[in-house]
């Protein structure tokens, strides 16, 4: 009697891995998805060592420690941003498709004119406007524009001022992200928007101190 119960409790811990897999897949989240992850990656080791299944207890004793660094990195990314909301939602659903990117201070990340392919996210260290003369540091995201231009083409050059990481994600990535999201590509708008704006803001600025060659670059109201 003492066994059969121990068995049950086994496939128990069996069951419990497979449903908490299954509901890993349906998350949202990447936080939550790692936790949840996390939480099946246990009851499988659990269940492979009680129930002698070596196979599953390699494998998911393997992919426990791989679950918990990515939370930590995940939980590391997250705890540095601290940008608008539209950036934190989009942030949160680039984050599988990103990749690190360690940057150099002096380095040309690219030039006015080249092919623009990848959105850029600032983990740490500080990115130069080089046309504008405009910093960017951590939480910042850039490369928006490139996903707008007909040509495909890069309107800015931007070079590394201070060593540091970024995340990258290709414009594929994005694009099936905002095809399958309304609420990510509007997120994206505004922030193109936005900085649309603020780039006009900068130029006005410039030229009202040079009376004889202003531009009026004033919106229509």
């Amino acid at each position: 009697m003492q066994w059969e119960t121990s068995g049950a409790l086994i496939e128990m811990l069996g069951y419990a891995g497979a449903l908490l897999t299954l509901a890993a897949y349906s998350m949202r989240q990447m936080l939550v998805l790692r936790l949840v992850g996390l939480s099946a990656n246990v009851m499988f080791v659990l269940y492979g060592f009680y129930a002698e299944v070596y196979p599953q207890l390699l494998l998911h004793g393997l992919l426990l420690p791989l679950n918990s660094w990515r939370l930590f990195e995940l939980r590391r990314l997250r705890s540095r941003s601290q940008q608008l909301e539209e950036r934190d939602l989009i942030f949160d659903r680039l984050l599988p498709a990103m990749k690190v990117q360690p940057v150099h201070a002096g380095q040309t990340l690219f030039a006015p004119g080249d092919e623009a392919n990848e959105l850029f996210y600032v983990v740490s260290g500080e990115l130069r406007l080089d046309e504008i003369e405009v910093s960017m540091g951590p939480g910042e995201m850039f490369g928006e524009l490139g996903l707008l231009q007909p040509e495909g083409r890069r309107t800015m050059g931007v070079t590394c001022a201070q060593s540091g990481e970024l995340m990258v994600v290709p414009y594929q990535a994005v694009r099936e992200i905002l095809a399958h999201d309304p609420a990510v590509s509007g997120s994206m708008m505004k922030i193109a928007s936005r900085r649309l704006l603020n780039d006009i803001e900068r130029l006005k600025a410039k030229t009202s101190k040079f009376p004889w060659s202003r531009v009026d670059l004033a919106l229509p109201k």
